[in-house]
């Protein structure tokens, strides 16, 4: 009696390893995609992190003017922004909302038309259920509420910040406390703090916003986890700078500021995204032109960048890139190639990127994980 449980027992406990073992070797990414004039749509694809390689691919139904996603993990839901074209024709833009069910599938919750003509960008807010949004064609930027469920509130804000210039949003963050809204203009070189109030949801009046140096287009923003220090990608000359936004006095400093390129490289660059490693102090900025990534250390008192290494991809040009917890599986997204790359990061003293496998996908320019 006493050796048939044991034995049961151990069977039982093999079943439950395995289990376990399985589903942590299998990775979930919601992949939005860029066609120039056409719908964009919303992909679902599986990888197993053994070899990286696909499992499924499959495009989400309802999923027309999915471009650039966000994941909310504590609501557990997808929003996407994107536009909608007829016959070559700008129609209209559009917030998406939808539930992630315990399949990882998406299901359709809702979708909020705005009068925007080019989304790049959404960020969100979970604790205060708040999401923004920016035109980079209108240079606008937009503020909206929504329920736990997913439903978008119809009363929102959408403002030209700079309407004496022509600006182009191309990236927009909140702030920790979600007391402001920090939007980067890549045409007026310029960042702007656009104060909110989180529990109306409602813009502000007064709003501050800082020159960058000659030549600089801020394209992407990072906010340190672990305190409310920015780093601002410039698309011009590659370069990383590392800011503090003062409350009190409402403005920018300027506190240190480092290249992802080589003092040698003599080619064109073009900087293409900028990301934290989850789970660790290091951040990661890539060059399209290029082909490489750059690694930073942050010091954890002061936020400041020290230079780590810098990572070749061959021929891969990476666009926007995401990395798993401790860099475990990177996916690197190239709308011009038409092609996902799984990498895996070795994060040793001297860094390597082992390709392990890519899939064909029309212009992919977005991507998030789920686990």
């Amino acid at each position: 009696m006493m050796k048939t449980f044991i034995t049961c027992f151990i069977c039982l406990l093999a079943f439950t390893q395995v289990l376990f073992s399985e589903k942590q070797e299998t990775i979930t990414l919601y992949i939005g995609t860029k066609n120039t004039l056409e719908n964009n749509d919303l992909h679902i694809c599986q990888i197993n992190l053994k070899d990286n390689k696909v499992l499924k691919l499959k495009e989400v139904e309802e999923s027309d003017g999915c471009k650039i996603i966000k994941l909310s993990q504590k609501h557990q839901l997808l929003f996407t922004v994107g536009d909608i074209y007829k016959n070559g024709q700008h129609e209209h833009s559009l917030i998406k909302t939808y539930k992630i069910l315990s399949n990882h599938q998406l299901e359709l919750v809702h979708q909020h038309i705005i009068d925007a003509k080019n989304l790049c960008y959404l960020d969100i807010n979970e604790e205060h259920q708040l999401l923004t949004v920016a035109d980079i064609s209108l240079g606008l930027v937009g503020l909206y509420k929504f329920n736990s469920d997913g439903m978008i509130q119809p009363k929102g804000e959408l403002i030209k910040v700079n309407p004496h210039e022509k600006s182009k949003m191309h990236c927009v963050r909140f702030t920790a406390d979600g007391k402001g809204i920090i939007a980067a203009d890549i045409s007026t070189k310029k960042l702007f703090f656009i104060n909110i109030d989180p529990i109306k949801a409602a813009i502000k009046k007064e709003k501050n916003y800082v020159h960058l140096q000659l030549k600089t287009s801020p394209r992407y923003l990072e906010r340190n986890p672990l305190n409310d220090q920015w780093y601002v990608l410039n698309q011009i000359d590659s370069l990383v700078s590392h800011f503090q936004y003062d409350h009190s006095r409402q403005s920018f400093e300027l506190l240190d500021q480092v290249s992802t390129l080589s003092s040698n490289y003599e080619g064109k660059n073009h900087s293409s995204d900028l990301q934290f490693i989850p789970n660790s102090n290091r951040v990661i900025a890539g060059n399209r032109n290029a082909h490489s990534f750059a690694l930073f250390d942050t010091d954890p008192s002061t936020g400041t960048l020290h230079f780590h290494s810098r990572i070749d991809t061959g021929s891969d040009a990476p666009w926007t890139f995401l990395a798993t917890d401790n860099a475990q599986v990177f996916i690197s997204c190239n709308p011009s190639s038409n092609k996902v790359s799984l990498y895996n990061i070795n994060l040793t003293q001297k860094p390597t990127l082992v390709k392990k496998h890519f899939f064909d996908l029309a212009s992919p320019i977005s991507v998030a994980y789920l686990w």
